[in-house]
């Protein structure tokens, strides 16, 4: 993954605010500058960062979430 990549991640346990900022602020940790856009009614997360896929993968896994690659 590059500088201003995006990763795209499916999570169908997505559900409501508290995941949404659960989620923001565990990658926000990893990358404070990365850019966290949520489609809840889709299950969908985009994320803009400098750090590797698999870095933001696991931050999502960490916080009980069961993430898909699209």
């Amino acid at each position: 993954m590059t500088i201003g990549s995006e990763v795209h991640v499916n999570l169908h346990d997505l559900a409501g605010p508290q995941c949404v900022q659960r989620l923001t602020q565990a990658i926000q940790k990893l990358d404070p500058a990365a850019l966290v856009q949520f489609d809840l009614q889709q299950g969908f997360v985009d994320v803009v960062t400098t750090q590797p896929e698999m870095a933001v993968l696991m931050a999502i896994q960490e916080q009980g979430f069961h993430p898909r690659m699209w």
